[in-house]
Formats: C-alpha cells, structure tokens, sequence
C-alpha cells in the first residue's frame, strides 16, 4: 500500500518500479519463456522447450572446461503440461497475468472464475490477471487452477 499510493508500479510479486521503463528486463525473460543461455557453476539455460543446468561447485565446472566437456550437470525437456503449468504459474507472478487462450479446459475456466469472484483474479482484455489479494497467495493460484486438468 505504502508504495502504490507513492505511484509505483506492483509489476511483479515482490517487486516494484517507479515506472514501467524500470522494470526488470532480466527477469521477464524467465517469465515468458524467452530463450536464454547461462554461464559459470549453477547457470540455467533455456531453448525451445528444454531447460539445462551446470555443476554447481566452481572446481567441478572448471573441471569440466579444462577436459573439454560441457560442464552440465542436468536437463529437462518440459511436456506441453509442463509448458503450460509454467506459463501460468510466471504469468500470475506478474501485473501482465498469461493469456487467456492458454487456458486448456472448462474445469480451468470455471475455476479462474471462481478466483475471479473470490478477488483473487481479474480478466483484462485477453489477459487473466492476479489481483493485489492475489499476488499474497501467487504460488498457489496455478496449483489450483491446472490440478487434475491436464490433458
């Protein structure tokens, strides 16, 4: 309350701007699935649907480089289900919310209006958004609205 009467923007669940040209570029690329490579020990990468993580300690990753191997310790390839748990679970984190066209069946439909009526959401154009109420229980807004609806 503090800081949006004082005109900042709630971009983000625990972040804030004095405008939106200050908002965290860094950060949105996680948000939105935009392609980004990592580099040092404990770096995450991302690209077309597949995640990959270094080694974590400093000796290991050199370790790595200096025998002329990738210095990756695990990887992931996300499942459309996974895609989506993950584009709704980024999106209700920020003020933009995720696009409604994501939503994959009537049982997740019928609970963005139940959370709609709860005050936990709110639908602005296309885009299903977290409310200020919403943002105090984010992490569990997507649990709840993809359970058991997966296709």
């Amino acid at each position: 309350e503090f800081l949006t009467k004082r005109e900042y923007l709630h971009y983000e669940i625990s972040n804030f701007a004095r405008h939106s040209k200050n908002i965290c570029r860094h950060n949105e690329k996680y948000w939105h699935h935009v392609p980004y490579l990592g580099l040092g020990p404990s770096a995450h990468s991302f690209h077309q649907g597949r995640r990959w993580w270094n080694v974590r300690s400093v000796r290991g990753y050199c370790t790595a480089l200096k025998s002329g191997r990738a210095p990756v310790q695990g990887r992931e390839t996300l499942s459309p289900a996974q895609v989506h748990l993950e584009s709704v679970a980024l999106g209700l984190r920020t003020q933009r919310g995720f696009d409604s066209s994501e939503i994959l069946s009537p049982v997740e439909t019928k609970r963005i209006e139940e959370l709609e009526s709860r005050g936990f959401l709110r639908r602005t154009g296309n885009r299903v958004v977290p409310t200020r109420e919403g943002f105090l229980v984010a992490d569990h807004l997507p649990v709840y609205l993809c359970e058991d609806t997966q296709p």
